[in-house]
C-alpha cells in the first residue's frame, strides 16, 4: 500500500507537469500560428494544438482518478482481509479479553477510556458491538469515533486525492505544489501515518 501511495501521488505531479507544459508550449505555439495562418487554415491548426491541450488534462484527470481508485482498492481489500479476520478471532475462546469486564464495573468508564477501548479492539466486531451498545446505554456515543482505522486511511485517501485534484488542475495551486515540495510530502505522511495504524498490532 506505501509503494502504491508513493506511486500514485508521483504519477498525478508527473500528469500535472505534462499538462501546464503542453499548456504553455501550446499558448506560445497558438500565438505563432497567427502570423502564418489565416481563415479556414488557422482554425485547423488551432483546433489541433486545442485538442492536444485538452488530452493532455484529460490525462491529467485521468492520474488522479486512476490513483485514487489504486489506492482505495488497495484500502478496501486490506480492511476486508482485517475484518474476516477478525470475525473469526472475535469467536474463539481464547480472545475474550478481560477488557470486557470494564464494561460491567459500578462506575461509568469515560470517552476517552471507551476511545482507548475502541483502538485496542477495532478489529472484534463482538467487542465492538459491546463497546457501541455501553456507549449508547450512557449517552456517550456521540464522543467516541468509531471509525476505525481502516475506515480513517479510506477517508484519508479520498481526502488528499480530492486536494491534489483540486490543486492540480489550478496552475495557481499547480505552482505551489511545484515550488514547495513539502507540501506533498504532508500529504504522503498523512497517509502513511494513516496506512500504519492499520498494521495488525504485534
Amino acid at each position: 500500500m506505501s509503494e502504491i501511495q508513493n506511486t500514485s501521488i508521483t504519477e498525478i505531479m508527473q500528469a500535472a507537469e505534462d499538462y501546464y507544459r503542453i499548456r504553455k508550449e501550446n499558448a506560445t505555439a497558438a500565438a505563432a500560428l497567427k502570423t502564418k495562418y489565416v481563415g479556414d487554415l488557422l482554425k485547423e491548426e488551432s483546433a489541433k494544438l486545442d485538442r492536444e491541450t485538452e488530452h493532455a488534462k484529460s490525462a491529467l484527470n485521468e492520474a488522479v482518478e486512476q490513483s485514487r481508485e489504486t489506492m482505495l482498492k488497495a484500502a478496501i481489500a486490506r480492511k476486508n482481509e482485517a475484518a474476516e479476520a477478525g470475525q473469526k478471532a472475535s469467536l474463539d475462546s481464547a480472545n475474550i479479553t478481560s477488557d470486557y469486564r470494564l464494561l460491567e464495573l459500578p462506575v461509568t468508564l469515560t470517552a476517552q477510556e471507551l476511545q482507548t477501548l475502541f483502538d485496542r479492539h477495532q478489529n472484534n466486531p463482538v467487542f465492538v458491538r459491546a463497546l457501541s451498545g455501553y456507549a449508547e446505554k450512557h449517552k456517550l456515543n456521540h464522543s467516541v469515533n468509531f471509525q476505525n482505522s481502516h475506515d480513517r486511511l479510506i477517508a484519508g485517501i479520498l481526502d488528499v486525492t480530492a486536494d491534489l485534484a483540486n490543486k492540480t488542475r489550478g496552475e495557481g495551486g499547480y505552482a505551489v505544489l511545484r515550488d514547495n515540495p513539502h507540501l506533498l510530502q504532508k500529504m504522503d505522511d498523512r497517509l502513511s501515518t494513516l496506512y500504519e495504524a492499520t498494521q495488525p498490532k504485534a
